[in-house]
């Protein structure tokens, strides 16, 4: 399974980043987090565990939202309507869009301060062989610890870490 090919290497990434590593997956449209290794650090971010409602707030969801056609993702607002969590928090269908066009456009998602207050995360697609997006790699961290070169680390690893857990997932 994903799971099981990916977490070795999950532990390994975590450990180097020092920052909760989540993996996350697309289940009947829904976003639900498969794999999680908190931070060892005393103040760290806790990614709730289903995504459902929450994937336009979260970096892994946002990834999982990129991958939906035009009619899943109306679908998915039309079934979890956006709530504003923080005065950051995208809300209406068209920020949606916008959202995952961006996501798109980089290849990569990221929050700062959309679900919780002080809270950041950014995340990655895991692509099969024919670049199909099967599954995001996430790193949440409090917002104070995850900008400026922390940041462009954290990015840079979790791009290596998606490309092998690719390779020995497939």
């Amino acid at each position: 399974s994903l799971t099981k090919a990916a977490h070795p290497l999950m532990v390994e990434l975590a450990a180097k980043l020092d920052e909760s590593v989540m993996l996350s997956m697309l289940d009947r449209g829904r976003a639900i987090n498969i794999d999680y290794i908190p931070s060892s650090q005393a103040l760290r971010v806790q990614e709730p565990e289903v995504l459902g409602s929450l994937a336009y707030c979260t970096a892994v969801g946002k990834i999982s939202l990129a991958s939906m056609t035009g009619d899943e993702l109306e679908h998915y607002v039309t079934e979890f309507p956006p709530k504003q969590h923080t005065g950051n928090s995208i809300t209406g269908l068209q920020q949606i869009r916008e959202m995952v066009f961006k996501v798109r456009a980089n290849g990569y998602a990221e929050t700062r301060d959309e679900l919780v207050m002080g809270g950041s995360a950014l995340a990655v697609p895991i692509l099969d062989a024919a670049g199909r997006k099967i599954a995001a790699l996430g790193a949440s961290a409090p917002s104070i610890r995850l900008q400026g070169d922390e940041r462009k680390k954290t990015l840079s690893m979790l791009k290596i870490y998606a490309e092998k857990i690719a390779a020995v997932w497939f």
